[in-house]
């Protein structure tokens, strides 16, 4: 079973997440992200396939970053930590 810690951890991800889209800070989505990790997957709600490899990713971010000049809002509410001992 997960700590408080780990769900403060979680969060605090999640936070640095929608912080990074409303500020259109792109290096701040960068660091979420492990890039010695060999399997990365991102999938972007507007993507059509997952987006496969760090330099994919990075390639997302960056037309991100050229197409939007701001954010208007970018909240996140009602967030809950489910935690699961199922996973294999």
């Amino acid at each position: 079973m997960g700590s408080k810690q780990d769900r403060q951890q979680i969060a605090a991800v999640i936070e640095q997440y929608r912080r990074g889209f409303a500020t259109v800070d792109i290096e701040e989505l960068k660091a979420i992200w492990d890039r010695d990790y060999d399997n990365i997957i991102y999938i972007a709600q507007e993507a059509a396939q997952p987006l496969r490899g760090w330099a994919r990713i990075e390639q997302y971010y960056q037309s991100v970053a050229e197409s939007l000049e701001r954010v208007r809002t970018m909240t996140l509410s009602d967030l809950s930590v489910d935690e699961s001992n199922s996973l294999p």
